[in-house]
């Protein structure tokens, strides 16, 4: 196996709006920084600086966006982030919808505008699109109740193991025990 196949990951997420803390984390050797935009004090300016703080690295600058809002995804995007984290996805529409957000036509409905973001990846405005634009990753956040210990494949699981290859999604289950007192937005 490669050198790469047996390499920790490692990721942050970051709720500072801050290019400093963004960048001690790739110093730290982050492999990915979620910019959290849900839980954190993160608006548009802030988000472009810490996005484009880790350009030069191999640092992958992932955004977590309040809810599945397409103008959040665009502007995202748009600023040069390498994937979206979708809080709040409990359907395979709503999976499907989150894919579309982040897939240009045919396969979605994401408008082209990376005016800023491809600078981020060292690449010009015209090799965006073909370089780039299929390598966006859309990352789901589910939360459903389980009823009874029996395993049980839910309709999203479903739906994201037939995207994964094409789509590059990842669906993340967060779940607590009956009991706990862990709040989840």
């Amino acid at each position: 196996m490669s050198e790469l196949t047996h390499k920790i990951r490692t990721s942050f997420i970051c709720t500072i709006p801050s290019v400093v803390v963004t960048q001690a984390l790739v110093q730290a050797g982050a492999d990915t920084v979620v910019i959290d935009r849900e839980h954190g004090a993160i608006g548009r300016e802030n988000l472009h600086a810490m996005i484009a703080s880790t350009a030069g690295t191999n640092c992958r600058p992932v955004v977590r966006v309040g809810k599945r809002d397409e103008a959040m995804v665009k502007l995202a995007l748009d600023m040069g982030a390498a994937g979206i984290v979708f809080p709040q996805v409990n359907t395979a529409q709503e999976a499907s919808d989150c894919v579309a957000m982040t897939r240009y036509s045919p396969r979605g409905r994401r408008g082209f505008g990376p005016f800023i973001g491809h600078s981020r990846w060292g690449v010009s405005f015209q090799e965006y699109l073909p370089k780039l634009g299929g390598t966006v990753l859309c990352n789901i956040l589910s939360r459903q109740k389980r009823r009874s210990t029996t395993p049980r494949r839910s309709v999203l699981s479903r739906a994201s193991v037939s995207w994964s290859s094409r789509h590059s999604i990842f669906r993340l289950s967060l779940a607590a025990p009956a009991n706990s007192t862990i709040p989840f937005s």
